[in-house]
């Protein structure tokens, strides 16, 4: 009788325990990695308006498992963005999303390829 042996096999089971785990730290990885790209090109980009640089100076992420959010503290920051009926908006972290996306994009593949290498190693 022959047998078929499947190399690695073994591994990805035993490793398929610790999935969750593989997958959740390098996701929030690619989180932290996406954040601090995002945080530089908003504050050295040149696109965010600054007439004092309290605005630009504000914008920090806030960052939990699986989830970050980047926002200045300044209360009229909305109103540069989205515009009032005196201003037009000036959407800089939608500028700053459309620039960005690629490199954003390249940090998510680089985690979800290490994900793969660890659930098969």
């Amino acid at each position: 009788m022959a047998n078929i042996v499947i190399t690695g096999l073994d591994e990805l089971i035993k490793n398929f325990g610790r999935a969750n785990a593989i997958v959740n730290s390098n996701i929030q990885e690619a989180i932290r990695r996406s954040v601090i790209i995002l945080q530089y090109d908003l504050q050295r980009g040149g696109y965010v308006p600054v007439k004092t640089g309290t605005m630009k100076s504000s914008i920090r992420p806030t960052i939990t498992p699986l989830r970050a959010t980047i926002q200045p503290n300044v209360d009229y920051a909305i109103y540069v963005h989205e515009g009032t009926k005196f201003m037009k908006g000036r959407p800089f972290f939608e500028w700053a999303v459309e620039r960005k996306q690629d490199d954003v994009q390249k940090e998510f593949e680089i985690s979800i390829s290490k994900i793969t290498k660890e659930l098969t190693a």
